[in-house]
């Protein structure tokens, strides 16, 4: 029997289920391709989020929970054996010797969540972040971020002598605080 084949499941088992697995580290794709070959019902949920990378605004699509997934089985019905083995993959996450199904009403959540997250990316930094300037003249001191200017430039509030100066750094001057 093919696993994850609707067709072929025995009509008195129980309702598939929704299990959490633990990748191997970096190895979040790979598991989730190899399952998916193996016939298997898999959700990882993404979240497309706006990072600084090489002082640039870059849109990345990353896993929301990096190191799991979530896989569809049948108790009783599926081989849950074949998932040990498979490439990308570290274990069934289990409390005692049982895994634990995680309650559809969550997986339906993440899955219109992510859906959603897909649409519009979270900025790397939001206006009024606390925010620590890393390099330049006024390294280690902290400020409030105001807003992007380009795709390198971002304008922040530094309290100064008791008042607030408008400055223009280099994304890749600035961190969270």
């Amino acid at each position: 029997m093919q696993p994850g084949n609707a067709e072929s499941r025995d009509q008195s088992a129980p309702a598939p289920g929704w299990y959490v697995i633990q990748c191997k580290p970096g190895q979040n794709e790979r598991a989730y391709q190899n399952l998916i070959n193996q016939g298997y019902h898999c959700f990882s949920p993404q979240l497309t989020v706006e990072k600084v990378v090489a002082g640039r605004r870059a849109t990345r699509v990353e896993p929301l929970f990096p190191g799991y997934l979530f896989i569809q089985l049948q108790e009783g019905v599926e081989d849950w054996g074949a998932i040990r083995s498979t490439r990308g993959v570290l274990r069934l996450v289990r409390f005692g010797m049982k895994p634990i199904p995680v309650p559809n009403d969550v997986i339906h959540s993440l899955m219109q969540r992510s859906v959603e997250a897909g649409q519009s990316p979270a900025p790397a930094f939001a206006r009024g972040q606390a925010v620590r300037i890393a390099h330049g003249p006024f390294a280690d001191l902290h400020a409030v971020f105001e807003g992007f200017r380009g795709e390198e430039r971002a304008v922040v509030l530094l309290n100064l002598l008791e008042k607030h100066h408008r400055l223009t750094l280099n994304i890749s001057e600035l961190c969270p605080a």
